[in-house]
């Protein structure tokens, strides 16, 4: 059990409980270890009760502390493991609108940890956590309609998933569109468009479009050839890891 310091407890002494502003403000206490020590449970209650006065910022930081005590009781954060209180509490959050933890919904029961596998209702969270705006979760459905994982193939929802992930800054997405623009697949080629995708993917950290535009660039691809271009990203290819980037570099 947390003991309360001297500053949180004179604080409460004196302040009116109802006060859906002193509700918060002790919440932020418990929350950040701020008067005295941290306790997410006892955040969560005074989150809860400033959200019911109808505190906007109670109500958000209320779904950020469901989702902590959810993996505290996952991972035994403090707390011994607790894997149905866990799953509650991720429910909870997810209720909530908070995305992660419908994402993690989705994996727990299309795998089965800790539950029995649901396929149907782990479709339903990732497509919850498209909805609220998850880019892994967007790619995954991409991913799903596009192979016909567990739904019929649907060609034109594959590809809205993809360009919604692309849009959100899944760099992944933005890689495979390149791949699609530029080989026509699905589409008509645009190696503009392709072009565009390839920048943006690279531009988020993609190691093998950083590659490969230094082999577009290198070689004149559809571009004008530009060596010092062409080895600047090489050189950031290298630097993320990039084994034939660095044996180029090396040679």
């Amino acid at each position: 059990m947390s003991t309360i310091h001297p500053s949180l407890e004179d604080f409460m002494k004196d302040a009116d409980l109802n006060d859906p502003d002193v509700q918060y403000k002790i919440a932020e206490c418990y929350n950040h270890g701020e008067g005295t020590e941290q306790d997410l449970l006892k955040a969560y209650q005074w989150y809860q009760a400033a959200a019911e006065n109808e505190h906007l910022e109670a109500s958000y930081e209320l779904t950020e502390v469901i989702y902590e005590l959810a993996h505290c009781f996952r991972y035994g954060g403090g707390v011994e493991k607790d894997p149905q209180t866990a799953l509650d509490y991720l429910k909870e959050a997810a209720n909530c609108g908070h995305m992660d933890a419908m994402y993690e919904l989705w994996e727990i029961y299309k795998h089965g940890i800790g539950v029995d596998k649901d396929p149907q209702t782990a479709l339903e969270y990732l497509h919850d956590a498209a909805n609220y705006g998850h880019m892994d979760a967007k790619f995954e459905l991409w991913q799903i309609y596009k192979y016909g994982i567990g739904v019929n193939r649907d060609h034109d929802k594959a590809f809205r998933y993809l360009h919604d992930a692309a849009d959100y800054g899944h760099m992944d997405a933005k890689f495979e569109l390149w791949q699609i623009y530029e080989h026509g697949i699905g589409v008509d080629k645009d190696h503009d468009k392709a072009l565009e995708y390839l920048h943006d993917a690279a531009d988020f950290g993609h190691i093998y479009a950083k590659f490969k535009l230094w082999e577009i660039y290198e070689h004149g691809i559809g571009v004008d050839r530009d060596h010092d271009k062409a080895l600047q990203y090489l050189k950031d290819a290298a630097d993320c890891g990039y084994e034939d980037a660095q044996d180029l570099l090396d040679m």
